[in-house]
C-alpha cells in the first residue's frame, strides 16, 4: 500500500511541478503496489474464512470489489466535474488505502494457523 500511496503522491506533485519523469514514477510505484496486492485477496480471505463457505465469501468480496471499482471510476469523474481537479479524488484514494491497511492489520490473526498435515517445529 505504501508504494500505491507513493504513486498517487507523485500524481499530486505532478500538478504543481510538471516534471516529465513524475508520471513514470507514478506508473512504477503504483504498479508495484498494485502487483504486490493482486495476489493477497484470496490468501487473506482464506486465512479468515477457511472451510466450505470460502468460495461464496470470496465471490461476494470480489463482486463488491468490482462494483467498488466501477463506482470509483464514476465517482472520480463526478468529483472532477464538480471541482475541476482530481486532487480531492487523490486524497480520498490515499485515505482509502490507509483505511484498508488499518482494517487488515486490525483483523489479522495474531498467531500462525497450522496448515492441515503440517507439524509444528
Amino acid at each position: 500500500m505504501t508504494c500505491s500511496i507513493l504513486g498517487v503522491v507523485f500524481l499530486i506533485v505532478f500538478k504543481a511541478f510538471h516534471y516529465s519523469s513524475l508520471p513514470y514514477f507514478f506508473a512504477i510505484f503504483f504498479g508495484i503496489g498494485y502487483a504486490a496486492t493482486a495476489a493477497l485477496p484470496p490468501l487473506i480471505t482464506a486465512d479468515f474464512f477457511e472451510g466450505q463457505g470460502y468460495g461464496g465469501i470470496f465471490g461476494a468480496i470480489m463482486l463488491t470489489n468490482g462494483l467498488g471499482g466501477a463506482f470509483g471510476a464514476w465517482f472520480g469523474g463526478f468529483v472532477h466535474d464538480l471541482t475541476g481537479s482530481y486532487l480531492l479524488v487523490f486524497v480520498i484514494v490515499i485515505a482509502c488505502a490507509c483505511f484498508s491497511s488499518l482494517t487488515i492489520w486490525k483483523a489479522a490473526p495474531r498467531k500462525i494457523r497450522l496448515v492441515p498435515g503440517k507439524s509444528k517445529r
